[in-house]
């Protein structure tokens, strides 16, 4: 959620005229920032337990209108020229919940669709991290 975190900021130094701050940045870069939402989050969650998920994964639901316009805001800087804009996007599911016998529930957490705001530049990582415990 790092990226969505910088996109308010910068909106928000925008709105409230902190002009030093919006006009020194002049590039972002993106690393599996849902853009447009995580299907994760568009989940009801209740798998033999109730799990509540934080206020804020709201906002990460598929098409919410905050992420509509944070992207609308940034894509208008992309295009003046004001903002180069550079995404990563990941390829691997991972795992969520474990099993009897493995991962009972695994998914992509931000999809390549919404991982690419739909300007700029977009890298495709296929990285395998593995960790041993």
């Amino acid at each position: 959620m790092g990226g969505l975190v910088v996109k308010q900021m910068l909106h928000q130094a925008k709105t409230d005229n902190f002009d030093e701050l919006f006009n020194n940045t002049r590039e972002i870069v993106f690393y599996s920032c849902p853009h447009f939402g995580s299907k994760l989050a568009d989940m009801p969650w209740r798998m033999g337990l109730v799990f509540r998920p934080a206020p804020s994964i709201g906002e990460l639901r598929s098409g919410s209108p905050r992420l509509v316009e944070l992207n609308d805001f940034v894509r208008h800087l992309h295009n003046k020229r004001l903002l180069e804009v550079l995404s990563f996007s990941e390829t691997m599911v991972t795992p969520i919940v474990e099993g009897y016998g493995g991962w009972a529930f695994r998914a992509e957490i931000v999809p390549i669709e919404s991982a690419y705001p739909g300007f700029g530049e977009l890298v495709v990582s296929f990285i395998v991290i593995l960790l041993f415990a």
